[in-house]
Formats: structure tokens, C-alpha cells, sequence
């Protein structure tokens, strides 16, 4: 990263490049038996680290910084990484699944956990919603990149399916639930809820061997900041999207200021200005029909949104 830096744009461009292909699978950069979580998530805190020194000493790089971030988990202290090692081996013993599909995708997250396993979790947690419909378990997997032969190709294989009994759905639905936010607070540092809360701040007790983790919300936040967040998040699935939308610029608007600031959690606001920028596109993408039909108050503000969106460098289409 140091010569990446020094080399300056076309350096930090080849990480971009790099990073992205990662980021998509092309590149594997943790096929290695026994990497614990801890230190996956250690190398994640270090390398994100080092991108929020650059941002603030290099300000002529930021774009393509952010575009960088944008393809890497946030990663964290020791605890954050051992929770997702600890935590699965507390949902098989809580909810009586310690054989099958569990048990093989406990030994891939003990020896080599990826952004991977938050899909294959989200897939377990949709496969339980539908009532143990199969079918929904490889859709969401499919629909996200991974296939069967991706699940074999692990160094610890997933060769089964899931299989849980209907008495486990409510005990299985709340614990992959909270697991979700542990993964997620490792691998997907551009994903809108995770990085709220590492703004926010919250606190994931320990139970027994697994560890507790408590992060601490970022001082100095403008006034009613939190309030804000908290609305993007009550309408982040509506239908008519002017009010997230509202809510989405001008929590942009809020940070802005904030992001020019050389701050020690520098990286985690990036982090949330990035989730929401991803927002807004996802939000117009989804909502373009109704904006249409929006009040004229409201049209200009979005349309620029959209405008600016379409208008990126042709460097942000390594997003």
C-alpha cells in the first residue's frame, strides 16, 4: 500500500483493480488453510487503517480511496473477529444442530470465514422464513455468486444441505439473526445497517466462552444525526422512495462536513457516507417510476442524485 501511495493515482488505481477483482471473486486472496477469524478481521482493521491515513494526507486520491473501501469489511480489534468463531459453535449448541451443513460451515468460518458467509447466512435465514423451502436456500446463494461448486471449493467443503426441524425455526431465525450483525461488522463494511451501528455504537454480550463486544459510538455527531439514521432505516424498504430519499441527502449532507476532519474513526464515517451514496443509487434504481410522479419540491434534489450517479468518473465503474 506504501508504494501504491507513493506511486500515487496509477498505483492506487492498480490496488482499486485488485481489490475489485476480489471483491467479485476473480481473485482468491485467503486460500490458506487455518486463517482464524481474528486475524482475517485484524488485517482488515490494519489495511482499512492505512486507507484512512492516505485519505486524510492524500486528499487528491480520495475518490478513488472510497472506491477502494468500497470493496473491503471494515474488519476490527481481535474480539470483533473472534465472535464469528465463537458464535457459531453457541447457535449449534443452543438450537441442536451440530451435525450436517452446520457443522461443515462451522469448520470453514473457524478456518478461512470470507464476505461469503454472510450470504450462506442470509440463504439459511431466508430457507428458514420460507418454511424449509430448499429451493429459497440456492436461490439467495445463486442469485449472489456462489454456487455448489463454490461451496465444495473451500478449503473446510460444504457438501450438504440444510436440514433443521420445525421446532428450531424461532430459536435458528433470532441467532443467525444476531449472527448477521457479526459478520457483517467484519466483512461488510459498506452495508448501510452495519455501518450505522458502528456509528452508533452497540454492544453484543458474551455468553460463556464467546467473547462481548462493545463499540462506542463516534463523538461529535451533528444533533439529531442519530434520529436521522434511525429514519433511513425505518423506510429503507418503501415502495415510494421520496422520503428515503430525503432522508438519505440530507444525512449526506449531515457528514459531509465530518469527512474533511482528520478524526480517529475517520474510517467508519467513509464507511457509512459510502453505504448511503450505494443507498441513494439503490434507492432511484428502484424508485425511478414514482420519481416521475413526485411532488416538484422534491424532483430537483433527486434528480441531481441521479444525475450525479450517472455522472461518475469512468473510474467509478470499478464500484
Amino acid at each position: 500500500m506504501d508504494q501504491a501511495k507513493n506511486i500515487g493515482e496509477l498505483g492506487l488505481a492498480g490496488i482499486l483493480v485488485w481489490m475489485r477483482f476480489m471483491a467479485t471473486r476473480q481473485l482468491i486472496w485467503n486460500k490458506n488453510y487455518n486463517v482464524k477469524p481474528r486475524e482475517i478481521s485484524k488485517a482488515q482493521d490494519r489495511l482499512t487503517d492505512l486507507l484512512q491515513s492516505i485519505y486524510t494526507t492524500h486528499p487528491q486520491h480520495r475518490e478513488l480511496l472510497r472506491m477502494i473501501m468500497s470493496t473491503v469489511g471494515r474488519g476490527g480489534e481481535g474480539d470483533v473477529g473472534q465472535r464469528i468463531r465463537d458464535e457459531i459453535l453457541v447457535i449449534q449448541r443452543n438450537n441442536d444442530c451440530k451435525g450436517g451443513m452446520m457443522e461443515e460451515w462451522h469448520q470453514k468460518l473457524h478456518n478461512n470465514t470470507s464476505p461469503d458467509d454472510v450470504i450462506i447466512c442470509q440463504a439459511l435465514i431466508d430457507y428458514i422464513k420460507s418454511d424449509f423451502d430448499i429451493s429459497v436456500y440456492w436461490k439467495t446463494l445463486n442469485e449472489n455468486g456462489i454456487t455448489k461448486e463454490r461451496l465444495l471449493s473451500y478449503d473446510r467443503a460444504i457438501h450438504s444441505e440444510p436440514s433443521f426441524k420445525r421446532d428450531q425455526k424461532d430459536g435458528l431465525l433470532r441467532d443467525l439473526g444476531h449472527y448477521m450483525r457479526t459478520l457483517k461488522a467484519v466483512h461488510s463494511g459498506a452495508d448501510l445497517e452495519s455501518a450505522i451501528s458502528n456509528c452508533m455504537g452497540y454492544r453484543a454480550e458474551g455468553q460463556g466462552f464467546m467473547v462481548g463486544v462493545q463499540i462506542s459510538p463516534i463523538p461529535g455527531l451533528p444533533s439529531g444525526f442519530p434520529d436521522l439514521l434511525r429514519f433511513v432505516l425505518e423506510h429503507i424498504e418503501d415502495r415510494n422512495v421520496e422520503a428515503l430519499l430525503e432522508g438519505l441527502l440530507e444525512a449526506r449532507q449531515e457528514l459531509r462536513p465530518l469527512l474533511l476532519k482528520s478524526t480517529g474513526r475517520l474510517k467508519d464515517l467513509l464507511f457509512l457516507d459510502i453505504a448511503l451514496d450505494s443507498t441513494v443509487r439503490t434507492a432511484i434504481e428502484r424508485g425511478y417510476e414514482e420519481l416521475n410522479n413526485a411532488r416538484p419540491e422534491v424532483n430537483p434534489a433527486e434528480n441531481h442524485a441521479f444525475h450525479h450517479s450517472c455522472s461518475r468518473k469512468p473510474c467509478a465503474f470499478f464500484r
